[in-house]
């Protein structure tokens, strides 16, 4: 059978393109407030979710062409884990339960892992298909969300007994997304991906391009007030300048390479206050501005009492949360995570699944803080690490460390190869690790990389896959594979 796979692969690797491209298309629509639970949404989601079957069952077939592809076994183990967890708190939501266990087998098995038939060349052809892909949707619900900014809209309704706000509420902009969070870790990495493709590509109409979407995704940023968003793009941004600089570093001496790393640390940790700053620094001067045209129409100064129409006008126009206003700046995670912690220590071993947390807390924590508080109903802990302990227990953590610990030894380990060789890094090696930090740094203040279906999320286990493959690869020639993003990248090395 797995000389029949191999026979066929051509037929199957076009089969791969199309599953990733239907389950990203299905993604998208689910992941915007103008299309999420919509009837076109079926019409992608059980092609691509049929097909992702086959195809996962083709690759169980043919397991010896993923031998030594780093973090499967432990992925596979977290895999057992939350299905051994699903049934056993099969009280608890199975069908919804069942739904992100299928996430993880395609997240895992179809994005992250790949075949060693599979060229490096080649995912990073495909990823650079996805990202500009990314970008594509990105600008159009931005603009979209500028609109209804622009028309004064606002509104929420609900899908499936959860609330979807859109527009601009209660001092930050959702627009055409879920969430202001969402907006902007999608629009931080848009804009490193715009520096990337722009420094690459060398064109100059693609790079005006690069440089209006990247504008308009900083202003969005801007506008959401997302400290999350502000986090993603300085992790991405201070990881992205530290690869490009540390990859043209290899014709210095030994000595000088010590300090020009030391140099590039410092430059990439300046690049990455200033990408988690910058937007507040923004927020706030536009809040000046916009109090100071507030208090020129009212004809009121600021420490004058001012009525109730003139408040309503405050809270459309400025920016900023309450919470923010009355010193949570936690904006109430601290206070999720507390009662995630309580669970875990009252379930440690298997956890109680992820939409089996809250009715467990109902049931048996009354008194803790998911339960009571004036907030809303929670679906999520807001941090990926604590969900994934409060879902599948100590064992699922386990294999999480193992996973995280594994690739990241296997990462170093092959950068340190290089070093010795003093062999040049591949072009898109920052690229796809900006991805990866970004994405990570998000989750611990979100769930967007294990518990969050998002665009995001299915670029970075693309993302990671590919940087794995690097790793697997025993030569520069080989990491690049038969093409890069483009013919000029072919030869172009950082």
């Amino acid at each position: 059978m797995a000389d029949l796979i191999k026979k066929y692969d051509p037929v199957i690797e076009k089969a791969e393109f199309v599953f990733q491209l239907l389950f990203f298309i299905y993604i998208c629509l689910g992941f915007n407030n103008l299309t999420i639970g919509t009837k076109i949404i079926p019409f992608f989601m059980w092609p691509a979710f049929l097909l992702g079957a086959a195809l996962v069952a083709l690759r169980l077939i043919d397991l010896r062409s993923f031998r030594g592809f780093p973090g499967l076994l432990p992925l596979a183990g977290l895999c057992a884990v939350c299905a051994v967890s699903i049934f056993v708190n099969r009280q608890y939501s199975v069908k919804e339960n069942l739904v992100y266990l299928i996430f993880w087998i395609f997240n895992f098995f179809l994005l992250y892992a790949s075949p060693r038939r599979r060229s490096p060349g080649l995912l990073q052809k495909r990823f650079a298909f996805f990202f500009h892909l990314f970008c594509a949707v990105a600008f159009v619900l931005t603009v979209i969300s500028f609109v209804m900014l622009a028309v004064g809209y606002a509104g929420y309704f609900t899908v499936n007994g959860e609330e979807v706000r859109r527009g601009f509420l209660g001092g930050r902009l959702f627009g055409a997304y879920q969430t202001p969070n969402a907006g902007a870790v999608i629009g931080a990495l848009a804009i490193v991906g715009g520096i990337h493709y722009a420094r690459v590509y060398k064109n100059k109409w693609y790079t005006l391009w690069a440089a209006l979407s990247g504008l308009l995704q900083f202003v969005f940023s801007v506008f959401a007030d997302s400290r999350t968003g502000r986090v993603t793009l300085g992790a991405a941004l201070g990881v992205y300048f530290f690869f490009v600089l540390y990859g043209k570093r290899r014709e210095a001496g030994a000595a000088a390479k010590a300090w020009k790393t030391a140099l590039i640390a410092v430059f990439a940790v300046v690049i990455a206050a200033g990408g988690f700053f910058l937007p507040k620094a923004a927020e706030l001067s536009y809040n000046v501005v916009a109090r100071s045209l507030q208090t020129a129409e009212t004809g009121e100064s600021s420490d004058q009492k001012v009525s109730d129409e003139t408040k309503e006008k405050d809270e459309v126009l400025i920016l900023g949360r309450k919470e923010s206003l009355e010193g949570d700046y936690s904006n109430r995670r601290f206070d999720f995570w507390k009662s995630g912690l309580e669970i875990f220590a009252a379930r440690p071993v298997l956890g109680v699944t992820f939409r089996g947390f809250l009715p467990f807390a109902e049931a048996y924590l009354p008194e803790t803080y998911l339960v009571n508080n004036t907030f809303k109903r929670i679906s999520t802990l807001d941090n990926d690490v604590i969900n994934l302990m409060v879902s599948d227990g100590a064992l699922g953590l386990l294999f999480f460390v193992i996973f995280v610990a594994g690739v990241l030894v296997r990462l170093f380990r092959w950068l340190h190869a290089q070093k010795k060789q003093n062999a040049a890094l591949p072009t898109a090696l920052p690229m796809l690790l900006a991805v990866c930090a970004g994405a990570a740094a998000s989750s611990l203040f979100s769930s967007g990389v294990f518990y969050m279906h998002c665009q995001y999320s299915f670029l970075f286990w693309l993302a990671l896959g590919i940087c794995m493959r690097f790793c697997m690869s025993g030569t520069e020639k080989e990491t690049e594979g038969d093409a890069e993003e483009t013919p000029k990248e072919e030869a172009s090395h950082d």
